[in-house]
């Protein structure tokens, strides 16, 4: 396995990780399809009683413009009937008769004008009724064609947190399949010591589990290619999971919480660059090889960072039952207290 899957357990905080990961994106999802959904059903409902309003306003004015054509219509018959009347009149010699006839035709006409008028303007709303009903259609059919949208957006989002998933029950199948193998190193090692044949039979088999291990890794790397897979830099917290604001680092995806933190102030302008201060970081360890187990406990004193290594200033270091072995690090042989300590990281 290459670095920084060394062990079962590497692999297995990376599939805990993943599984988070998989979590946030998963809820962030539902969170941003739902509110969508939401908005667009406002949306829909809205255009629906817009729609049905306009319906009903188009189907007055249309009733209102044929009762006003009817009065029209009637109008006309009365004061074509006094003209009538009215030459019937002249015609008798009465001319006080047709003079009122007359005057009657007159206000007829006058309401058939009137009534006229009010079916002009009865036909000019129920065509605003009918353009606003067919805007909001106009509109629905739009919101219908961003809902497909919508739900081709949820499906990929779906699939994305399934394969999300899926890849951090592989990386837990990898860890088992690591852990076998580490427990076939640890079952060979018993058996060399204490001589007994079969060995390298066993060996092979811990080889074959690593290599089963690093494909199964390389299937989860292939379903969830986002996702960063943890480096040395980041020690297999993915970075998509981080959050920071002007005080440092605030949360991993709510699991890690370190609270306020002292930042560097590098450019003078008042606010955190985000790198955490090296004297507030203390390391503490349990030792291995006693088996007391008493803790081994560091106090670095004085961090500061060069070529990517860190390096401690009058360490104190209180070994515990450990006495000088304190732990085994890389490209440190020994030290006492009040010495320097240089580690990579």
């Amino acid at each position: 396995m290459d670095d920084p899957f060394d062990t079962a357990a590497e692999l297995a905080e990376e599939a805990s990780t993943m599984e988070r990961r998989a979590a946030a994106a998963r809820e962030e999802m539902l969170d941003e399809r739902g509110q969508e959904y939401l908005e667009g059903a406002r949306q829909h409902s809205s255009l629906q009683r817009a729609g049905a309003a306009a319906e009903a306003e188009a189907k007055v004015a249309g009733e209102q413009a044929a009762l006003h054509r009817g009065w029209t219509t009637s109008f006309l018959d009365e004061a074509n009937e006094f003209d009538r009347k009215a030459a019937e009149a002249d015609a008798a010699g009465n001319i006080t008769d047709a003079a009122e006839f007359r005057e009657e035709a007159q206000r007829a006409m006058h309401r058939a004008q009137e009534s006229s008028d009010w079916v002009a303007d009865d036909v000019a709303a129920q065509q605003a009724a009918l353009a606003r009903k067919a805007d909001v259609e106009r509109h629905l059919d739009d919101l219908r064609t961003a809902g497909e949208g919508h739900y081709e957006r949820r499906d990929a989002d779906e699939q994305r947190a399934d394969d999300m998933e899926d890849a951090a029950l592989v990386m837990h199948t990898a860890a088992a399949q690591l852990a076998e193998a580490e427990r076939l190193d640890a079952a060979a090692a018993d058996l060399e010591a204490r001589g007994v044949a079969g060995a390298d039979r066993v060996r092979d088999a811990a080889a074959q589990a690593r290599a089963d291990a690093a494909d199964t890794v390389h299937q989860a790397q292939q379903l969830d290619p986002t996702h960063s897979f943890g480096t040395a830099a980041n020690d297999g917290i993915d970075p998509d999971l981080i959050e920071m604001d002007d005080d440092g680092v605030v949360g991993v995806n709510g699991v890690v919480d370190v609270g306020e933190t002292d930042v560097d102030d590098a450019d003078g302008d008042g606010a955190g660059d985000g790198w955490i201060d090296p004297a507030l970081i203390e390391i503490e360890g349990e030792g291995e090889g006693d088996d007391s187990g008493t803790d081994a406990d560091a106090d670095l004193g004085v961090l500061t960072w060069s070529d990517d290594t860190f390096v401690a200033t009058d360490l104190d270091a209180d070994t515990g039952a450990f006495g000088g072995d304190l732990a085994d690090m890389d490209d440190v042989d020994s030290w006492d207290d009040g010495d320097d300590l240089s580690f990579d990281v």
